[in-house]
C-alpha cells in the first residue's frame, strides 16, 4: 500500500468513526489561522477556486447541515469530520451542477460538487455561493448516499436542467441551471469501484 492509498484509508477511517463538532471546529480554526483567516481551495479536477472562511466553517458545522446528513441516514459526528477534511474533499471533488439564485438575485450563483466518501456508499455533497461582492465561497456540504444524488440534483436545479454550456456570473449569469452529465457518471463510477476498494483516487 503506497502513501496515497494509506491516506484515503485512514480517512475514510476517520468519516466512518466521526468526530464531535468540538473536534472539528478546532481543526478547521487551525487551518485558516494565521492566513487572514481565509485560505483559498483549489480544485484538482478542474483548477475552480473557492475560499474557506470562518463563516464557511460555521455553515458547514451548522445544526441545519448536519440535520441534513442525519436525514440521510449519517451520524452527526460522521457529518464533522468529513466537514473538518473539506480541503481535502473539494479538492477531488467534480462539479455537478450550478444553477442561478433561488431567489432570483442577478448577483448571486451556486455550484454543487461531489466526491465519494469510501464507506456505505457515500458522498459529500458540497456547495459552493458564488457572488459578485465575494467571489466562490464554500457554503454547506451534507453526506448522502449516491442513490439520493438524482433527487438532490433534481430538488437544487427545480427546473428543467440544461446539457449545453452555462456561463457564470463573471461571463453574465444564466436563467437556467446545468447539469454535468459526464461528472455525475464519474462519479457513480467512482463510488461503485471504492465501494470494493480500500483507498481514495482522484475521478477525474
Amino acid at each position: 500500500m503506497d502513501d496515497r492509498q494509506r491516506e484515503g484509508t485512514d480517512r475514510a477511517k476517520m468519516y466512518r468513526k466521526g468526530m464531535s463538532r468540538y473536534e472539528a471546529l478546532t481543526k478547521l480554526n487551525i487551518l485558516i489561522r494565521g492566513r487572514n483567516q481565509s485560505i483559498t481551495l483549489i480544485n484538482n479536477n478542474d483548477g475552480e477556486e473557492a475560499r474557506l472562511n470562518r463563516r464557511s466553517i460555521g455553515k458547514l458545522l451548522s445544526n441545519p447541515a448536519a440535520l441534513k446528513s442525519e436525514r440521510n441516514r449519517f451520524a452527526k459526528e460522521q457529518h464533522y469530520a468529513v466537514a473538518s477534511d473539506i480541503i481535502y474533499l473539494f479538492r477531488d471533488s467534480v462539479k455537478l451542477l450550478e444553477r442561478p439564485d433561488k431567489n432570483g438575485s442577478p448577483d448571486v450563483f451556486i455550484h454543487r460538487f461531489g466526491v465519494p466518501l469510501r464507506f456505505n456508499d457515500a458522498i459529500a455533497f458540497i456547495t459552493v455561493k458564488e457572488s459578485r461582492q465575494h467571489g466562490k465561497r464554500i457554503y454547506s456540504m451534507e453526506l448522502m448516499k449516491i442513490e439520493r444524488l438524482g433527487g438532490a440534483l433534481e430538488e437544487a436545479g427545480e427546473t428543467p436542467l440544461l446539457t449545453s454550456p452555462a456561463p457564470s456570473l463573471q461571463s453574465g449569469g444564466i436563467t437556467s441551471p446545468r447539469l454535468y452529465n459526464d461528472n455525475i457518471h464519474k462519479l457513480r463510477a467512482a463510488v461503485n469501484t471504492l465501494s470494493k476498494k480500500s483507498y481514495f483516487f482522484n475521478i477525474s
